[in-house]
């Protein structure tokens, strides 16, 4: 449990609100075409009572080159043996324990506010019938629970210092005006 009370879990967020956000801020993370409604989210804390929802993304060839932690994201990686290895896999470097596979990106540049009944729980991980998609998701949350205070930590440092300087960084949604349009669509 963090410092908001809650408990990280992973969250799929109503599409229609995704799109009303993306709406408002071209930065939140949407695009025509693709599925959303299954898409995760790290949730389970709260900045100023809102409760905020971090997305999770697939790892890129471009991620290589970045350090595991930036002001912006936190890399999920895990150490896998060289047999081990897919070809799809993204190997950020060899160690001597092995190759560090770079599992997800958590962006919490793109990190949305979302009112009660537009999140739900992904669920228990025990309901996810492929077995691929299961394991990726087990690591990514074991993860991320032994993180947590630092991703508590590293959303509202990112949340307060737009606030206080009272200017959105150019890679960043605009929280402040994605958290009055989410009042708006509680109406």
């Amino acid at each position: 449990m963090n410092d908001s009370g809650y408990s990280l879990w992973f969250y799929n967020i109503d599409v229609d609100y995704i799109k009303f956000l993306h709406s408002v801020d071209g930065k939140v993370q949407y695009s025509q075409g693709s599925d959303y409604s299954s898409k995760p989210f790290l949730g389970g804390f709260s900045i100023d009572g809102i409760r905020y929802f971090v997305p999770l993304s697939s790892p890129k060839s471009k991620h290589i080159h970045w350090d595991y932690e930036g002001d912006t994201y936190i890399m999920i990686h895990e150490t896998i043996r060289e047999e081990d290895r897919k070809p799809k896999n993204v190997i950020r470097r060899q160690t001597d324990e092995g190759l560090e596979k770079i599992l997800a990106i958590l962006y919490f540049n793109n990190m949305i506010p979302a009112p009660e009944g537009c999140y739900e729980p992904v669920g228990d991980f025990i309901n996810i019938r492929d077995d691929l998609y299961y394991d990726l998701l087990r690591k990514e949350y074991y993860f991320c629970l032994n993180i947590d205070g630092k991703i508590a930590c590293k959303a509202r440092k990112l949340h307060d210092a737009q606030k206080e300087a009272g200017v959105t960084d150019e890679l960043c949604c605009d929280f402040m005006r994605l958290e009055k349009a989410m009042r708006e669509y509680q109406r």
